[in-house]
C-alpha cells in the first residue's frame, strides 16, 4: 500500500533529485535513485513495501523530462506491482496525468511478459543511464 507517510521519506528525495536536476549533477541523481530503490525494497512492520506516492511522483513529473531514469523506475515499480487497494481512496485527477499514462503504456507493453522484478530491485540499470548523459 502506498500510504501519505511515504512523503516523510520519498517527498525530500524527490526534491532532492529535481534539485540535482537543475544543477545537472548526474552522479547525486543516480545517488537519490538509488535511495529509492533501497526504499522500495525495505519491508515495514505490516508487512508491506512503500512505494513513491502521489506526491513524490508529481514532484518529480514536474521537475524532469520525458525519458528520465527516475520517472521509468517510478512506472516499472506501478506497472510491476500496484495493488486496486492503492487507487480507491483517490481520484483520477489526484494522480498525475503523464504518470498515468506511461503506467497504462508500460503495462500494455509487458501484457504478454512474464513479470520481472529484479529491474526495480537494482538502481543499476537506472543510474547506468543518468551516467552515460553525463559523458
Amino acid at each position: 500500500m502506498v500510504e501519505d507517510t511515504n512523503d516523510q521519506e520519498c517527498l525530500p528525495l524527490s526534491e532532492l533529485y529535481v534539485f540535482c536536476e537543475k544543477v545537472k549533477d548526474a552522479q547525486s541523481k543516480a545517488a537519490v535513485l538509488a535511495a529509492f530503490v533501497e526504499t522500495s525494497q525495505k519491508v515495514h512492520m505490516n508487512n508491506s513495501s512503500y512505494f513513491a506516492n502521489t506526491n513524490s511522483i508529481t514532484t518529480v513529473y514536474d521537475g524532469t523530462l520525458d525519458g528520465d531514469p527516475l520517472r521509468q523506475f517510478f512506472v516499472d515499480c506501478y506497472a510491476l506491482r500496484a495493488y486496486e487497494a492503492w487507487f480507491k481512496k483517490d481520484k483520477a485527477d489526484y494522480h498525475n496525468r503523464q504518470f498515468l499514462f506511461d503506467v497504462m503504456t508500460e503495462m500494455a507493453k509487458r501484457r504478454a511478459q512474464v513479470s520481472d522484478y529484479s529491474k526495480i530491485r537494482n538502481a543499476e540499470h537506472y543510474c547506468k543511464k543518468l551516467l552515460e548523459a553525463e559523458e
